[in-house]
C-alpha cells in the first residue's frame, strides 16, 4: 500500500542526533500539533539545513509516531532572535516541546507561536508577549482557570480591594487578604489576565507569577532548561 505523502508548514522546536548523517526534528504544525519525524542531513554544505524559528515547508509520510522528511524547505525568512530574547524562544520551544499534545489540531496555537516570535524579534516590550503566549497555551491546553466567577459562583470583582487564592485544580476562591502568598492576588490583576491587556500588563509583575504557578503542575518536577539561561 502506497503512503500517502504529506505536506505542511511548520518550525522545528527541537532536533537530536539519531545518526551520523540523520536526525530526529520535532516539528510544530498546524494541522497535527507535534510530530517527531527523521530527517536525512544534506550532503553538501551549501544544501539547506534547518534552522530554529524559521518558517518551513516540509513533506512526509509515515504511520508510526516517528515520520519520515521526504523533503523540507524553506518558506520564509528566519527569525533572528539573539540575547534574551533568544533565551525567550527557547523558552517558548522548551513549553510547546513539553506541553503540547502529539499529532492534535492546533492551528490556534500555531498562529500564537508565530506571533510570538514576531514580537520577540521585533517588538521593544518583547517580554509581555510572552506572557501572552503563556496565557494562551493555558487555554489551548485546556488548564486556564474561570477568569469572571470564582469557585464558588460568585463573580470576581476586578479591584485592587479584592483578594483571591489561586488553586490549580479549582480556580479563583474569593479569600479575607490576611498576608502576601505568591498564590493570591487582587481582583485587578485577575481582570488583566483576562483582558490580556498588553499595555497593562507591562506594568504589572504578577502575570509573570501567575503563569508560573499555572504552568507548575503541568511541567511536573522536571525543570525547565531554558529557565538557566536568565540566570
Amino acid at each position: 500500500m502506497l503512503m500517502v505523502t504529506i505536506k505542511t508548514t511548520c518550525f522545528v522546536i527541537h532536533s537530536r542526533p539519531f545518526s551520523d548523517s540523520r536526525l530526529i526534528l520535532q516539528l510544530l504544525t498546524p494541522n497535527s500539533g507535534v510530530i517527531s519525524a527523521l530527517y536525512r542531513l544534506p550532503s553538501k554544505k551549501y544544501t539547506f539545513r534547518p534552522k530554529p524559528f524559521e518558517p518551513l515547508l516540509a513533506y512526509y509520510k509515515g504511520d508510526h509516531s516517528l515520520k519520515t522528511l521526504t523533503s523540507l524547505e524553506q518558506e520564509g525568512m528566519a527569525f533572528s532572535l539573539s540575547g534574551r530574547r533568544l533565551f525567550c524562544g527557547l523558552y517558548v520551544n522548551e513549553l510547546v516541546q513539553r506541553l503540547l499534545r502529539v499529532e492534535e489540531e492546533s492551528h490556534t496555537l500555531f498562529a500564537d507561536y508565530f506571533a510570538v516570535l514576531e514580537h520577540l524579534a521585533n517588538a521593544d516590550d518583547y517580554v509581555t508577549s510572552l506572557r501572552v503566549f503563556e496565557l494562551n497555551l493555558l487555554e489551548y491546553l485546556g488548564y486556564a482557570p474561570d477568569y469572571t466567577y470564582d469557585i464558588n459562583g460568585d463573580p470576581i470583582v476586578y479591584s485592587e480591594d479584592t483578594y483571591y487564592l489561586y488553586d490549580s485544580s479549582l480556580g479563583f476562591k474569593h479569600i479575607v487578604f490576611i498576608k502576601q502568598a505568591i498564590n493570591i492576588f487582587t481582583g485587578q490583576s485577575i481582570g488583566l489576565l483576562n483582558s490580556k491587556n498588553k499595555q497593562a500588563m507591562q506594568t504589572n509583575s504578577t502575570i509573570k507569577r501567575f503563569t508560573r504557578l499555572a504552568l507548575k503542575p503541568l511541567l511536573g518536577h522536571k525543570p525547565l532548561k531554558a529557565r538557566s539561561l536568565f540566570d
